[in-house]
């Protein structure tokens, strides 16, 4: 090779030209190409194992900063529910920590998915780069690395439907709760639960559960299939409240609320010691939708035979007296009628004919005989009385047992008689000297009879559970005033 042609050789070899014309020379430059192929593609390789680790790294600080948020939302929690543990059972607090371990589980799975795929990524690169052409590992890098993302996506393909939500169901279930009405203008009422299958009560739930007292005077308390609805008597309010007894929503607008019905749907019915209207409000949204006007202030509500039943018992801002049951048509949202019974209906019921007993005390200034008043609704007239025998007979309460052939009342002590009886039962049931029965509930599951004891007005009462044959079965402390029983 003269000097001329070594000068060419150089000047290719700068310019990456491959004209060489000698074969030797040719060789040279052959590898010397494809040592520079080999570097560039050890080059992207690296480029590509450093960004995977990257990602990988952004990931295992995204699991530290979950494993962080949810550890101490669970330690909160703990805290809440070791304090309120009567309310809270040790069930409820495990099923929680296994919802935390899910969640923390489902990150680190996918964390350690990539942390494997960057292993054999990286093993699959050395492979490739003993074994192929340049050109050719570029291809098959692309491909794979496209596959990895793929396969290591977190999909609901991969783990089926994920639901990091918890779905515990409510501890408010098989059970009761009791209406405390606390003393008036003093904001003391609450809500009590009693669990039947540990057979404790727990006090002050709606403080516990919302961190706020209900208002003053907590009155009734009614659900359907998706909604509560707890009346505030002198707040004036009405809470919406979900199954684990969280408000979620407010509604004014109905004056001194008392009584609710549910009826189709949504919709519910609340009466009003104060003004002459029966409210109507969908639970569902939340907002008052109507109201009924009825002449008179209304108490104890009903649904039978297609009509809304509505007592006048008070007559405190009313001129009419207080004698008559209103007949509504929950069609029209209209008053169709009014029947008159006698004074101050406190409580109804239907039997198992399906006529509508009401319960009349006679006023509390005894103006007239406590008795009781049997309607037929299909002629909306009273076809039995049966009046109370003593002038001192003051009956509070009445309830149905399950079957509806039998009735419970207060008059200082229980009674009990049938719907067949042609006079007031004057045989003591359960014996009230020393106490103060205030409401009677059914539990219809077991036909039990369950009695709040206001005790005297001042202090807290407590709630007692007979059995179907009037034996005592326990005992339970409860609120201020303890009234209306609710089951669940």
């Amino acid at each position: 090779m003269d000097s001329k042609e070594k000068k060419r050789m150089r000047y290719s070899m700068v310019h990456r030209e491959v004209d060489i014309e000698s074969s030797h020379d040719s060789e040279v430059l052959q590898h010397y190409v494809i040592k520079r192929n080999e570097k560039g593609s050890c080059a992207l390789i690296q480029k590509i194992q450093r960004l995977i680790l990257s990602f990988m790294a952004l990931n295992f600080s995204i699991l530290m900063l979950v494993i962080s948020a949810v550890t101490t939302r669970y330690n909160r929690a703990v805290t809440f529910m070791s304090s309120n543990s009567q309310l809270f059972p040790t069930s409820v607090i495990l099923n929680l920590f296994q919802n935390l371990l899910g969640v923390i589980n489902l990150y680190f799975h996918v964390f350690v998915m990539q942390f494997a795929a960057i292993i054999r990524m990286s093993l699959f690169f050395v492979e490739i780069k003993r074994r192929l052409s340049s050109n050719l590992q570029f291809a098959v890098l692309s491909a794979y690395v496209l596959l990895l993302l793929t396969l290591t996506s977190c999909t609901n393909d991969d783990f089926g439907e994920v639901n990091t939500e918890t779905t515990t169901s409510s501890v408010f279930t098989n059970g009761a709760w009791v209406v405390n009405e606390g003393l008036f203008n003093s904001g003391g009422g609450d809500l009590s639960w009693i669990d039947f299958e540990t057979n404790t009560i727990s006090n002050n739930v709606f403080r516990a559960v919302n961190g706020y007292p209900p208002g003053d005077v907590p009155f009734f308390m009614a659900f359907n299939s998706n909604h509560i609805l707890l009346s505030i008597n002198n707040s004036s309010k009405l809470y919406v409240l979900d199954k684990d007894l969280t408000v979620t929503a407010v509604i004014d607008g109905i004056a001194s609320p008392r009584e609710i019905c549910f009826g189709a749907g949504n919709k519910a019915y609340v009466s009003s010691l104060y003004k002459p209207y029966v409210y109507v409000v969908d639970a569902a949204q939340a907002k008052l939708v109507d109201s009924i006007y009825t002449e008179r202030p209304s108490e104890n509500l009903l649904l039978s035979s297609g009509k809304l039943w509505a007592t006048n018992w008070s007559k405190l801002t009313s001129t009419f007296s207080n004698n008559a049951v209103l007949i509504i048509d929950t069609a029209s949202n209209l008053l169709s009628d009014s029947i008159m019974v006698g004074v101050e209906p406190n409580s109804m019921g239907v039997d198992e004919f399906g006529l509508v007993w009401v319960l009349c005390s006679g006023g509390y200034d005894h103006s007239e005989a406590a008795r009781f008043c049997v309607i037929d609704p299909a002629s909306q007239t009273v076809t039995r009385q049966l009046v109370f025998q003593q002038p001192n007979d003051y009956p509070s309460t009445m309830v149905f047992n399950a079957n509806a052939d039998s009735l419970y009342f207060i008059n200082q002590h229980i009674y009990k008689m049938g719907v067949m009886d042609a006079f007031v039962s004057t045989n003591i049931w359960a014996n009230g000297t020393g106490k103060t029965f205030y409401r009677l509930s059914m539990n219809p599951t077991d036909n039990s009879l369950w009695a709040t004891d206001a005790g005297d007005y001042i202090h807290a009462g407590q709630v007692q559970h007979y059995s179907a044959n009037g034996a005592l079965q326990q005992t339970f402390d409860a609120g201020i005033i303890p009234g209306y029983i609710v089951f669940r």
